[in-house]
């Protein structure tokens, strides 16, 4: 199967709200650092989309969206050019964005503490549903809880000390839904704002630049034909693949994850991330990174099968969503959206055909 793959990143903040850079040396940043694409979401506002600055820069693909942020449950919303209010609350905001023909990520859902500079800012009410999918890995999140005056300088010179990897919660949370039978994908975000910090009161630091982080979570959308050069066509083939999870994201600070892959196959017939098998036979399930690896098949939130390398084939046959968790140094490094696997259901006439039990001769 000849596939697709374009890195990038989402949930970065601008100089329109508080980011500390503007957008064309935003999207310089991005396309130093490799990505093909990047998704702008500063809080409450489309200024970058109504200032004309949504665009291709060089090749690289720069989007823009917005950021809803209420007391709590934060929203990042995408493909939409009019705002919605930050006072809808959050079932109404799910539906109001989907009934709009735009596309919405629960955004840092298991924010637990604070910061002495930020408080936190959970998903609260998960009950909702509608939404395409949850940020079950945010950079800034993991790097500002717990963080102090007197331990910050030790988290500005080694952030990996911090940035830990997807907490259980929302795994657990991520796993539940797809359980359900919902068709929710998986993003990681870098809420990267390019900080600047005084240091010792006197010399300014920009602790996390924008072309730094952009080596960290990527995102990598998977399609079966090329990025198209047309603006509105590309748009919307990156944002479908992000809702629909045509994607994985990895933490490429501990190394590139582009050519990973991980593939369905039965009779001659291939499937990938995001897309469903047929109900049907056995399939198998067919794992390649590109860096070598602890590879674990999940299935229903437990580990079906896992294997150290880069190599993992599983034959499976239970209908649901199987993904992939992909640990280096042993840290979490990778997680791909799943591959569906499809229920058989029965024609009306089998439902309602009944067998009575065979009489026995003496009856």
């Amino acid at each position: 199967m000849k596939l697709y793959g374009y890195p990038g990143a989402l949930h970065i903040h601008s100089s329109y709200s508080d980011g500390t850079a503007k957008i064309p040396r935003i999207a310089k940043a991005a396309r130093d650092a490799g990505l093909s694409w990047i998704l702008i979401s500063d809080h409450d506002t489309l200024a970058g989309l109504e200032n004309r600055e949504a665009g291709w820069y060089d090749g690289t693909a720069v989007m823009v969206g917005y950021e809803v942020t209420p007391p709590d449950s934060h929203y990042l919303v995408a493909g939409l050019e009019e705002l919605l209010p930050p006072s809808l609350p959050s079932g109404e905001l799910v539906e109001a964005v989907r009934e709009k023909g735009g596309r919405g990520f629960v955004l840092h859902p298991d924010e637990k503490a604070g910061s002495y500079f930020k408080p936190p800012f959970p998903w609260k009410d998960r009950s909702v549903r509608g939404f395409d999918g949850i940020e079950i890995w945010n950079y800034m999140s993991q790097w500002t809880e717990g963080i102090t005056e007197r331990n910050r300088y030790a988290r500005f010179l080694c952030p990996l000390l911090a940035v830990k990897g997807p907490s259980r919660d929302v795994l657990d949370w991520w796993d539940e839904l797809l359980a359900e039978g919902e068709r929710v994908s998986a993003i990681g975000g870098l809420d990267v704002h390019g900080t600047i910090h005084q240091l010792w009161g006197r010399f300014p630091l920009q602790v996390f630049p924008y072309r730094r982080q952009f080596g960290t979570i990527v995102n990598h959308i998977v399609l079966r034909r090329p990025l198209s050069q047309r603006w509105s066509e590309a748009c919307g083939q990156i944002l479908d693949s992000l809702a629909e999870g045509h994607s994985y994201l990895a933490y490429e600070a501990l190394g590139k994850a582009r050519g990973f892959r991980f593939l369905a196959e039965r009779d001659g017939q291939q499937w990938t991330l995001g897309e469903e098998v047929p109900a049907g036979g056995p399939v198998r399930l067919g794992v390649h990174c590109p860096r070598w690896a602890r590879i674990h098949i999940v299935y229903n939130g437990r580990t079906l099968r896992r294997t150290w390398g880069q190599i993992l084939q599983s034959e499976v046959q239970q209908p649901g969503a199987y993904r992939v968790e992909a640990y280096r140094f042993g840290r979490p490094w990778l997680y791909s959206n799943p591959i569906y696997l499809a229920k058989r259901e029965l024609s009306p006439p089998e439902r309602r055909r009944y067998t009575p039990p065979a009489r026995k001769p003496w009856e």
